[in-house]
């Protein structure tokens, strides 16, 4: 690809493009908890020092990912928070536009 057709193509802001960005709970158990076999939500919510719950309503988009749970799910697999956090922004801003 040359340079100049990487220079012309331009990257929607979020809240424009057509598909809804995952939400974090999605991330977390299409890339995590379903990834691996010995990886579960009971395990999830142990090592992240959260409740079933709490881990459940993320999955299920019950509850938002802030700060707080960003740095849980960081230190439970090895993330950053800020992993977290910007999956929770681009969804809640093509939300607030598209929802």
């Amino acid at each position: 690809m040359s340079k100049d057709k990487i220079e012309d193509e331009k990257v929607l802001p979020v809240e424009q493009r057509k598909a809804c960005p995952s939400h974090p709970g999605e991330i977390l158990k299409e890339l995590y908890i379903d990834a691996y076999k010995d990886l579960t939500v009971n395990k999830v919510a142990k090592k992240a020092t959260l409740s079933r719950a709490q881990v459940l309503g993320i999955i299920n988009k019950t509850i938002s990912v802030g700060g707080y749970y960003a740095d849980c799910l960081s230190d439970a697999l090895k993330t950053t928070p800020k992993l977290w956090l910007n999956l929770q922004a681009n969804y809640d801003k093509w939300m607030e536009v598209n929802g």
